[in-house]
């Protein structure tokens, strides 16, 4: 009996000698021989002390080897599996020391403090491993580290669960505050925007919106420049270069460019009937810069069905001529087909005098309405030499019409029109076809009225690069001409598609002109030539750099062919490289290696590039070089 008491006493005495205490956890904490383990088992035992369960998981949470905290999930582990009661009781003890360490405030140029604790409370509340009061706490303390230093803990990529994931756990409360950081011009402000879309509560969106009006007005003022002077002239001094005045010039107003593009993609990751109408205003502020505008437009694109109620101001757009550049017209044009404007807008675009803005009306019109009258169509267009239209737009509408069941010879009364748009595209029904209708053609060569003029954009010219068959630098100035100079050299060239005025290759007035006797076909032949891209390596982040190249090639085998119709004995390799920004926009595009091939068709394939839209890279700008050889068939 004596004996039995004394081995009680000696178990007893050995339980409380032996139970690890704080020295104990310091040392696994240090030790990489099963230092973690142990401490999460001391986590897992129920039979240790509340305080030493909450001190080893504090020591879990510290735990670092080589730069990666690896304790997290040991004592995720070891809670996920602990009886409920037994968990709420460990991690009731840990919020305290949780919050506190969530709240700590970051010392200057020092790493966050608070991303490890706040790591482990995000788990905590999104795994559901606390009680209800406990969860009150830590989210109230995880809400509080979402609102504080906002912009930096979103850029911050130390962290186990992103800080996108902890506002969506949190809510439309966690971002009440946001729309205010939105307003200054330093901050990227395209990833919290997309935030606010996706989580935030309308008033949020609303007051979004308008935190980046006021931001772009910023921008556009004499307080930011003289801000961002002094940045550029720091960045100048510390990169050991003097620009001239010019060039500094330059660079400040790529840099407002940069950070008012920033605020677009703001706008439209919102995406809010807001936002559209900011987009909208902005696109419509004749005052500002054409490119900002024309970027205005392109962040519509994704919202072209909730545009129904600025229909009417995007058609202003597209049908200004006094303040409105092509390429602001084109994208307001096109963004009206995209939208699918009723067919009123579309016919007053179409009778307007805005060739981009008239062929994207009708080339809709023309889609949605396979029936449309055709006398309705004609009655539409130029009647005399005084409006804008080209050759592109003629030949598309004329192919077009001339294709549907017997089109062809309801064109035929209006080849005797005095209208002059109705006469062209009457014409531009033989384009294309059977080399049985030159004599046809032939009764129109001597036609001596004047073409409409045309400006630079691409919807309005009448060069004919893309049909040569022999060189001359002419081009058509009469209707006459542009029988014999653009429509007689198609007849009898099978898969021959009409030109698109919206195609942005390039067209030159002095390369692959056709001039002929009128009464014959032209006898030379030039030969037809192919384009092969060579291997192009990866870029992270770009993930359709070869399926984008393969759209191209025909566009780059046009250029070739276009030589070819200069010097059919060309043939050789171009390495054009090409630089891509942080939008996937092609900002650069040279031939860099030319082996045989000339300057024109190297430039012509330059341009193509510049016209490529990529994934955005992932460390952008990134520098690709595109091997091209070009042999004839």
């Amino acid at each position: 009996m004596k004996a039995r008491a004394l081995v009680a006493v000696a178990a007893l005495a050995c339980a409380a000698a032996c139970a690890p205490g704080a020295s104990d956890l310091a040392k696994w904490e240090a030790s990489d021989e099963r230092g973690p383990e142990r401490l999460a088992e001391v986590v897992a035992s129920p039979k240790r002390a509340t305080d030493l369960r909450r001190d080893a998981g504090l020591a879990l949470l510290r735990l670092e080897r080589r730069g990666r905290r690896v304790g997290i999930d040991l004592l995720l582990k070891a809670l996920t599996d602990l009886p409920a009661t037994d968990r709420d009781a460990v991690v009731a003890a840990l919020a305290p020391a949780l919050a506190r360490l969530v709240s700590a405030e970051r010392p200057a140029g020092a790493a966050d403090p608070t991303l490890a604790a706040k790591d482990l409370v995000y788990a905590l509340l999104s795994r559901q491993l606390a009680d209800a009061p406990t969860r009150v706490a830590l989210r109230a303390a995880l809400l509080e580290w979402a609102r504080r230093d906002t912009l930096a803990r979103i850029a911050d990529p130390m962290q186990r669960y992103g800080p996108m994931h902890t506002f969506r756990l949190l809510g439309p409360e966690s971002l009440t505050h946001t729309p205010a950081l939105l307003a200054e011009p330093g901050a990227d402000p395209r990833t919290l925007a997309a935030l606010v879309a996706e989580v935030g509560d309308e008033p949020s969106k609303a007051r979004a919106v308008e935190a980046l009006a006021k931001r772009d007005a910023s921008l556009r003022g004499e307080a930011w420049a003289e801000k961002a002077r002094a940045e550029v002239d720091a960045a100048n001094r510390a990169a050991r270069v003097a620009p001239t005045a010019e060039q500094r010039a330059l660079q400040l107003e790529a840099h407002r460019a940069s950070e008012r593009d920033r605020g677009l993609q703001a706008l439209r990751a919102l995406g809010t009937p807001d936002a559209v109408a900011e987009l909208v205003a902005r696109a419509a502020d004749a005052t500002d810069r054409a490119k900002s505008r024309a970027d205005a437009l392109r962040a519509l694109g994704p919202h072209a069905k909730a545009l129904a109620p600025h229909v009417a101001a995007i058609a202003a757009i597209a049908g200004d001529r006094a303040h409105g550049d092509d390429d602001v017209r084109e994208q307001a044009s096109a963004l009206l087909v995209k939208a699918d404007a009723p067919t009123p807008v579309l016919l007053g675009l179409f009778g307007g005098k805005t060739p981009l803005a008239r062929f994207h009306a009708a080339r809709h019109l023309l889609s949605r309405q396979p029936e449309l009258p055709l006398a309705d169509f004609m009655a539409r267009l130029p009647v005399d030499d005084k409006t804008p239209m080209g050759l592109d737009e003629v030949v598309s509408y004329g192919a077009t019409l001339a294709g549907r069941p017997g089109g062809r010879k309801a064109l035929e009364p209006y080849l005797a029109s005095r209208a002059l748009g109705p006469r062209l595209v009457a014409l531009s029904g033989f384009y294309g076809g059977k080399r049985e209708d030159l004599a046809e053609l032939q009764r129109f060569e001597r036609d001596a009225a004047r073409l409409p003029p045309c400006s630079e954009e691409r919807a309005c010219h009448w060069s004919c690069p893309e049909l040569a068959r022999v060189g001359s630098p002419s081009r058509p100035d009469t209707v006459g001409e542009f029988v014999t100079q653009c429509l007689a050299p198609t007849l009898g060239v099978p898969d021959l598609k009409p030109p698109d005025p919206t195609d942005p290759a390039p067209r030159s007035d002095t390369s692959g002109l056709l001039t002929q006797p009128s009464s014959s076909l032209p006898s030379a032949k030039v030969p037809r030539g192919n384009a092969t891209f060579g291997a192009v390596p990866g870029v992270p982040g770009v993930t359709d750099l070869e399926r984008v190249m393969a759209m191209s090639r025909a566009r780059v085998r046009s250029c070739y062919r276009q030589g070819l119709a200069q010097d059919p004995s060309m043939s050789g390799k171009l390495v054009v490289t090409i630089t891509v920004d942080g939008k996937g926009e092609i900002t650069q595009a040279a031939a860099t290696t030319n082996t045989g091939i000339s300057a024109a068709v190297a430039e012509c394939v330059a341009r193509v590039f510049r016209t490529m839209q990529l994934t955005p890279p992932t460390k952008p700008p990134a520098t690709v070089a595109v091997p091209i050889t070009f042999a004839q068939e």
